[in-house]
């Protein structure tokens, strides 16, 4: 899903994303993103009239609430959710490439099949369904 995120997400100024440290990449550890979020490095900067994207990928929402279980490397990110606004489905659990897919609320809406096929290549081509001319409106103030 990684990979997905970032063909969606690649053209986006404010993504940031929590990983190994590679500020050509934005990507960095949680303390890295928190010092990229206030602005405070030279290598990196985001735009003061857009608001963050951070990913995490791997941490579910549960995971992050319950920050004394919280893994070490992202603790420093937890506070994060009570100053700004986690993607999640309507019924609050994390995303999956099926639910974003077939979701009309707040996904693509399509209509999906269920067989074990569909569902071992929606990581695959995920991506190629929502091409990045769409997500360059949420570029935009």
């Amino acid at each position: 899903m990684a990979t997905c995120v970032k063909s969606i997400t690649g053209s986006f100024t404010r993504a940031i994303y929590f990983s190994e440290y590679n500020a050509e990449n934005r990507t960095g550890p949680a303390i890295w993103l928190k010092c990229v979020i206030a602005n405070t490095l030279e290598d990196i900067e985001l735009p003061d009239a857009l608001t963050p994207i951070i990913y995490i990928p791997g941490v579910s929402r549960n995971e992050l609430r319950a920050i004394e279980l919280c893994p070490d490397s992202i603790k420093p990110l937890a506070e994060l959710q009570y100053r700004g606004v986690m993607w999640s489905q309507h019924n609050g659990k994390d995303w999956t490439a099926n639910a974003f897919l077939a979701s009309s609320a707040t996904g693509l809406g399509l209509d999906v099949s269920k067989d074990k096929a569909t569902q071992d290549n929606y990581r695959e081509v995920i991506f190629f369904l929502y091409p990045r001319k769409q997500m360059d409106q949420y570029n935009r103030t």
